[in-house]
């Protein structure tokens, strides 16, 4: 958006929909390694319970957004899990691959 649009991105304003929630999103080490190759804090992003790793999905994609630029009172996590809340959300992780997808929208809006 930034260059397409000429956009600022500490302009932008950003929504973190629906997906699964740091509580139930449990990972394999893999994952771990591939996100400290890629310069990630792991401590940010990952927890360990009882043995197994949970990734924070929405504070890694915070992370990323404030890295490209926008600023963080800008980002709204909306707290909505898709495993959990499966009877309202879509969620592959729980149902199925064929459980069906979740759409999301961008905004363009001139003051």
């Amino acid at each position: 958006m930034v260059s397409s649009f000429h956009i600022k991105a500490e302009e932008l304003i950003a929504v973190i929909g629906p997906s699964i929630s740091p509580e139930v999103y449990k990972v394999g080490n893999e994952l771990l390694e591939n996100f400290q190759n890629a310069g990630f804090h792991n401590q940010d992003i990952f927890c360990e319970r009882s043995g197994k790793q949970y990734h924070d999905l929405w504070t890694t994609n915070k992370i990323l957004l404030t890295q490209a630029g926008v600023i963080g009172s800008n980002i709204e996590i909306s707290g909505y899990c898709t495993f959990t809340q499966h009877e309202k959300f879509f969620s592959a992780r729980r149902l199925g691959i064929k459980s069906g997808r979740i759409v999301s929208g961008i905004m363009l809006k001139q003051h």
